[in-house]
């Protein structure tokens, strides 16, 4: 995996130069999660800490595919703190890679070693994904198109839509770690688009 030459590799203290509050997409190897409890020994249900070590941050840029080149920072060991809401567990056991969007945040440390910094990462909304599945509903339709009844059709095309419009609203709202970027998103919604009203053209036609 190529890193760039100028990067401060291995200081965990390289969080102290990046801006606060700043999107990156940060990639990092699991160590172990951890048995999160407050103070009374309680456990805590609702969170998560768990360790990233070999932690990559890059720079986070929608208008452009992802690219490892785009490196900002690495740190040898993180420990994460976030919502258990939404997370696969299963990203997190030891020795599994795996690819966030998070930011720099600061936190007063409990052990009075004043302000500290650490990551807090958000789950990514997987747009490439999304758009493969759409894309997908439309090439079953072209394949099952005799065996399938004007108003069946109708009716998928329809759910199309809706998926279609969810898409768009994460594009334009939301977090996602850009394997598409967002015009090239935008560019694939306006296909399915187009295949969608020609397909709604053919089921009217008289043709048809």
């Amino acid at each position: 995996m190529a890193r760039t030459p100028d990067c401060d590799l291995g200081n965990k203290d390289v969080l102290y130069d990046l801006p606060l509050d700043e999107l990156f997409v940060v990639e990092g190897t699991s160590s172990k999660i951890y048995d999160l409890r407050d103070k009374s020994g309680n456990r805590i249900h609702n969170a998560t800490r768990f360790a990233l070590e070999d932690v990559f941050i890059y720079e986070y840029d929608t208008s452009k595919r992802f690219d490892r080149e785009a490196l900002v920072g690495h740190c040898g060991h993180v420990n994460i703190f976030r919502k258990s809401d939404n997370i696969n567990f299963e990203r997190l056991l030891p020795g599994e890679t795996s690819i966030w969007i998070g930011k720099v945040f600061e936190y007063n440390d409990s052990k009075g070693r004043g302000m500290r910094r650490s990551l807090k990462l958000f789950v990514d909304s997987n747009i490439s994904g999304t758009i493969k599945k759409i894309e997908a509903r439309m090439r079953a339709l072209s394949n099952e198109w005799e065996t399938t009844s004007d108003p069946d059709k109708e009716i998928r095309l329809q759910g199309t839509e809706k998926r279609l419009d969810r898409f768009v609203n994460v594009l334009e709202n939301y977090h996602f770690i850009p394997w598409i970027s967002k015009p090239e998103g935008f560019d694939r919604v306006r296909q399915v688009t187009e295949m969608i009203h020609s397909v709604r053209r053919l089921i009217h036609s008289p043709q048809a």
